[in-house]
């Protein structure tokens, strides 16, 4: 678990949080919901609710009367309340929240640019995400940590790249076919970081390139490395779904590539072609943008028994062969 909330970085943390572009306005954004909000995130770390919701009241009277004096005032209460409590482990919500406003500050106000027309929009090009609970389900799965590597293939904006680095500290990888969407993904690792830093969160190293993952080196790099593999292929199609597979062999032994679709047939595969032993199990409802349920499968490769099975099989075949080749001989 992460340490929180610094006393040196609380003082400055709300003149330091950014608000949202001009931009984001129509968005329905409001900079003073988003200070309200950030405050009682921080009241959740220290444990504080109750106080919170009171001063947050307060707060509030003073936004909607247009009290400046006893807006500042009441801030600065608070900001002097924070310095003196100690550090506290921050609650997964925290993370969640962090990752909503960062989101709101820097995908809301692109979505429609995110959109794809109807004629695409089962094609391996659309957009689509998954929630922040179900991707932190499966970080705990894989026992994720500050020395892991996370690979998201096809990380849109970025989601699950920003909240592994953040949640667990380890070093995240993401590549997206998309220019928008990993654009703004680069956006929202940046955000997050200066957010993180005012709460004291560290960030694992972190990175989102625009590419074809079936064709980019780092990719096959980052496989190799790799101790979780995401891959939210529900509209990918068989094509390249298929074409995946090559590229995942070189995935290390012990760890999981979590997909939406099954990419390997069968429950397990001992050929090598697919040295995969495939779990499979249920997400919930909306764990993902686009349907309200269906399948997950964890996948954790097991390449070198199957390795040392393909070599018996091999020598088998030769034993046999001799053994004919005797018996024409007599």
């Amino acid at each position: 678990m992460h340490p929180h909330l610094g006393n040196a970085i609380l003082p400055q943390a709300f003149l330091l949080f950014l608000l949202a572009k001009p931009a984001a306005r129509w968005f329905g954004y409001n900079p003073v919901e988003d200070l309200l909000a950030n405050i009682a995130l921080i009241y959740q770390c220290i444990q504080q609710e109750q106080d919170g919701e009171k001063d947050i009241s307060q707060l509030l009277a003073a936004y909607v009367s247009r009290d400046f004096n006893s807006f500042t005032s009441t801030l600065s209460k608070i900001n002097e309340f924070f310095k003196s409590q100690p550090t506290q482990p921050c609650p997964p919500s925290v993370y969640h929240q962090l990752l909503d406003n960062a989101y709101t500050n820097c995908i809301g106000p692109h979505l429609e640019r995110l959109k794809v027309e109807t004629n695409k929009a089962w094609s391996p090009e659309v957009f689509g995400e998954l929630d922040p609970k179900f991707l932190e389900k499966i970080f705990e799965q894989a026992n994720l940590d500050s020395r892991s590597i996370f690979l998201d293939l096809g990380s849109g904006v970025g989601n699950a790249v920003v909240l592994a680095s953040t949640m667990k500290g380890c070093t995240a990888y993401g590549i997206e076919i998309r220019t928008v969407a990993s654009v703004l993904a680069s956006r929202l690792l940046q955000e997050l970081r200066k957010k993180a830093s005012l709460f004291n969160i560290p960030v694992g190293p972190a990175q989102v390139v625009q590419g074809d993952m079936l064709n980019d080196q780092r990719v096959q790099d980052w496989i190799k490395k790799a101790d979780l593999i995401l891959i939210n292929n529900e509209v990918f199609g068989p094509t390249l779904n298929l074409a995946l597979e090559p590229i995942l062999l070189h995935t290390k032994v012990g760890a999981r590539i979590v997909s939406l679709q099954r990419l390997l047939r069968g429950k397990t595969r001992a050929t090598i072609k697919g040295p995969f032993a495939v779990v499979d199990g249920l997400y919930a409802n909306d764990d993902t943008s686009w349907k309200n349920n269906g399948e997950v499968e964890v996948v954790v490769a097991v390449a070198v028994e199957v390795e040392v099975k393909v070599k018996v099989e091999v020598k088998v075949e030769v034993e046999v062969e001799a053994k004919v080749e005797e018996e024409r001989v007599t």
